[in-house]
């Protein structure tokens, strides 16, 4: 059994940047949820942001993986309009009964990383064995290192207190 693999989608890059931090640090797979529309520009702003409100799923190609081989399932996603992207809220709907111990990464510019983060664990159905919100600014300056090593280290150890300092490159 692999003990992480990690799900996530980035519209921005943000999430994409967190992820591939993590799966760096906990030597973990990585699944990116692919969207069937596009989302860029203006328009794929505002979409986003309404499907977000309404709490809506996004039409989704979902990453081919085995969620049984792995001990932890680490789910990232961007916040929208204070809520979850409809492409993450799509594909824990889906694969929710079927996920292990799970572990929650959101990232947001203005607010909503803590109701995400409560709105994840109740769609999963479980509670986490970690969790972490990241402001854009914190990743856009990687000022999130050290809470990036304090997760890691969390999800490594299954959400048992870990010892300090940074997780090895």
């Amino acid at each position: 059994m692999k003990p992480v693999a990690i799900v996530y989608y980035s519209r921005t890059g943000n999430t994409q940047w967190v992820a591939n931090e993590l799966a760096r640090r906990l030597s973990a797979d990585l699944f990116p949820i692919q969207d069937t529309r596009s989302r860029q520009g203006v328009l794929g702003f505002v979409r986003s942001s309404l499907e977000a409100l309404r709490h809506r799923e996004a039409g989704i190609v979902a990453p081919a993986i085995a969620l049984g081989r792995y001990r932890t399932v680490v789910v990232a996603t961007p916040v929208w309009a204070g809520n979850m992207s409809s492409p993450v809220r799509a594909w824990l709907k889906r694969f929710a009964k079927a996920l292990p111990d799970v572990a929650f990464v959101c990232t947001y510019g203005g607010s909503g990383g803590e109701s995400v983060l409560a709105d994840l664990a109740r769609l999963a159905g479980k509670v986490p064995v970690a969790q972490i919100a990241l402001r854009e600014t914190e990743i856009r300056l990687a000022t999130c290192r050290v809470k990036l090593d304090d997760f890691g280290n969390a999800v490594a150890v299954g959400g048992e207190p870990a010892l300090p300092g940074p997780m090895p490159a």
